[in-house]
């Protein structure tokens, strides 16, 4: 199973497995109270809850010591690695903003597809397919299946509907045969 870390504000690491995770949790850029976000569903969960998922405390960081008693030692960079941001480097917002290739996570680049268009075309090709064509309902049920392989966490609705209406279209088709069946063919 592969998992996204998920930050406070929305974003998005990874996906990463769970030796991965165990690697990212042991140098202290992930807690157990770090949400995760299954790569397959969609669902969120806390770290700790995954299985196979080991933490470890890493080595505490010695601070090194001045030189002379009339030195005080320098204050930590906030914009390195520190036991607060234990993901990694906060861009300085003086700088240009680091590139992707430079993350302490792998992130998805802008081409990331998280199955919305696919989404989109499921419940259009569902709605058209249940008051036009039936066999439009079941290209429904594809686009659902694509989004839902796509992590996107509306893809199961959109599945559920689709079959939903592909069932209620072959009975109401079955019934109308049978109602036209027992009242004769006209001619």
């Amino acid at each position: 199973m592969k998992y996204y870390v998920v930050w406070p504000d929305g974003q998005r690491f990874g996906p990463a497995d769970v030796d991965t995770l165990t690697q990212w949790a042991a140098e202290g850029r992930l807690q157990e109270t770090t949400e995760l976000e299954d790569a397959a569903t969609g669902a969120r969960l806390s770290a700790a809850s995954v299985p196979g998922l080991i933490f470890t405390s890493p080595a505490p960081a010695q601070p090194a010591a001045p030189s002379s008693p009339y030195e005080t030692p320098v204050a930590a960079n906030p914009y390195q690695e520190t036991p607060s941001n234990p993901y990694g480097p906060v861009s300085n917002p003086y700088q240009n903003p680091p590139s992707p290739s430079g993350s302490n996570y792998p992130r998805q680049t802008a081409n990331y597809d998280d199955g919305s268009a696919d989404l989109t075309k499921a419940w259009i090709f569902g709605v058209v397919g249940f008051f036009c064509c039936v066999a439009l309902t079941f290209v429904g049920i594809y686009f659902a299946v694509q989004a839902k392989k796509k992590g996107n966490s509306g893809a199961q609705a959109a599945l559920v509907v689709n079959v939903i209406l592909v069932s209620i279209s072959i009975i109401a088709t079955i019934a109308w045969i049978a109602m036209v069946a027992a009242t004769g063919f006209p001619g």
